[in-house]
Parts: structure tokens; C-alpha cells; sequence
């Protein structure tokens, strides 16, 4: 293989943050960039056109990046976007199912 070209790279990140991704795709200024149907996939997506990178964003906060030809682009596609994601955190977070709770919890029951 000494010729090739990368076509697609992908890149993943949490955010740390729960979103509430139905604001977000409501809002005025990002229709025309998003598309969320809950009942088709869970996650909402963002086509960028500069640099050209579709967001795959979840309520959880977690993100995938796709499209890119190189990792700035990757870089550039996030930048862009994190601020823009801070103003649709929710601020309380969901209760976690007991399954997910550590066995710190069962130790104070």
C-alpha cells in the first residue's frame, strides 16, 4: 500500500454535560443544520458546512464526529460547536438506574 488517500476520519468526545437535544434542534438559527427524530435514532444530527463534518450529538453528551479529511477539520467542526452546545445544557441530571449505581449505594441502604 503506498498509495492511498484518507476518504473519512472519525473522532468521538464527551462533553460532560447532559443536552437537551430537542431545544437545540428547534431553535431558529440551527434548523436548517439539524435533524432529530427520537423515534428513528436517538441522536441529533448536525451537517456543518465549514468545515464540511456531520455531528452525531447525544442527550447523554457524548459526540461523533464524521466526514473529515484531516484532524483540524475535526478540531475546527468542535470548536465551532461546544459553545453553541453549552446553551442547551441541562442542568439537572438524570437519576441513574440502580444497575448503573456503584455498590456504594447498596452499602448505605
Amino acid at each position: 500500500m503506498t498509495e492511498f488517500k484518507i476518504q473519512n476520519m472519525v473522532g468521538s468526545h464527551d462533553v460532560g454535560f447532559n443536552i437537551m437535544l430537542e431545544r437545540f434542534c428547534n431553535a431558529p438559527e440551527q434548523k436548517n443544520y439539524c435533524k432529530y427524530d427520537p423515534e428513528m435514532f436517538p441522536g441529533l444530527i448536525y451537517r456543518m458546512f465549514d468545515p464540511k463534518v456531520v455531528l452525531l450529538i447525544f442527550s447523554s453528551g457524548k459526540i461523533v464526529l464524521t466526514g473529515a479529511k484531516e484532524r483540524k477539520q475535526i478540531n475546527q467542526a468542535y470548536n465551532n460547536i461546544a459553545n453553541v452546545l453549552k446553551q442547551y445544557k441541562h442542568e439537572t441530571q438524570p437519576i441513574q438506574p440502580s444497575y448503573v449505581r456503584g455498590s456504594n449505594e447498596q452499602r448505605r441502604l
